[in-house]
């Protein structure tokens, strides 16, 4: 059974990320940790993350299969007309 991911990045595709801007974040010393918090198995939780934040979602015990909804205003506004 093959372990690689079913969508494979290629570099200046969509799915192409700037690993040198992440990797700068992840360096940063100016970063604050506002919240932290485990979500029990089988269960579900909401929270909001205000502009300019960031959001790490580390998975730490047992499988690694969940569901992930991002949703923001600006998107909400754009596309409100098609509920």
């Amino acid at each position: 059974m093959s372990t690689a991911a079913a969508y494979q990045s290629k570099s200046g595709g969509p799915l192409d990320v700037d690993r040198k801007f992440y990797q700068r974040l992840a360096e940063s010393q100016d970063r604050e940790l506002i919240d932290k918090f485990v979500i029990p198995i089988r269960s579900g939780k909401a929270w909001k993350v205000p502009a300019g934040y960031f959001c790490r979602i580390i998975a730490i015990t047992g499988l690694k299969i969940f569901e992930f909804f991002l949703e923001n205003y600006i998107f909400k506004s754009i596309f409100k007309n098609f509920n």
